[in-house]
């Protein structure tokens, strides 16, 4: 075993390069972000105690990680990224009167593809739901495409950046869309299942499961 610790620990996501190991690690409802050495030294938690963490996704340089936390106390989910090394605070990529999550980076490392919400906690879907793309530096933001009715979200970037696969639920439009990353336009919608969620792209970009 890597660690050796009374707490529970869960979803393990290896660095792009393999060296590193990010995970939650927490009590009862409350998890925070650690990351150590493949090899279980170094470890470094970088959330706050303030935090509970939901999920959380690497950058392509593996210098950052992205994740989704809401305040121990209760309240919004909000999408934060930290410096993998410890330095700085989390900043935080949300406002205040929404709820995000689902961060996935795009190829480049220089945005995030978010599902967010205007109101409330929630995790699972509904139909003010939309996702949203953010530049991690400047922090300018756009909605991907509008879609009255219904509820957006499980955003994954194509392996060139040009493109994002995303799930639909309601409206008449449910099922897996995808649509280009730059204009947000041209919806072409690959399955019309209710249900189908979690759009995962093949390396080569040719497929989507």
């Amino acid at each position: 075993a890597l660690t050796d610790t009374p707490v529970r620990e869960d979803l393990p996501r290896f660095s792009p390069d393999g060296t590193r190991l990010a995970f939650l690690e927490g009590q009862g409802e409350v998890s925070a972000l650690v990351v150590m050495d493949a090899g279980g030294r170094n470890r470094l938690r970088l959330s706050p105690d303030a935090l509970t963490v939901r999920d959380l996704a690497w950058s392509p340089d593996g210098q950052q990680l992205a994740f989704t936390a809401a305040p121990a106390a209760g309240g919004k989910l909000r999408v934060y990224t930290t410096m993998v090394d410890g330095s700085g605070s989390p900043q935080a990529h949300s406002t205040e009167n929404e709820a995000c999550w689902e961060p996935a980076w795009s190829p480049r490392g220089d945005q995030l593809a978010v599902t967010c919400a205007p109101f409330g906690p929630s995790e699972t879907p509904y139909p003010e739901s939309m996702v949203v793309l953010i530049q991690t530096q400047s922090g300018e933001r756009r909605m991907l495409i509008s879609q009255s009715g219904a509820a957006q979200f499980s955003p994954a970037w194509s392996p060139d950046g040009k493109r994002i696969a995303y799930a639909v639920s309601g409206g008449g439009q449910s099922g897996i869309h995808l649509t280009d990353a730059m204009e947000g336009s041209a919806d072409f919608v690959l399955s019309a299942h209710e249900g189908d969620h979690s759009p995962q792209w093949s390396p080569d970009g040719s497929w989507i499961a």
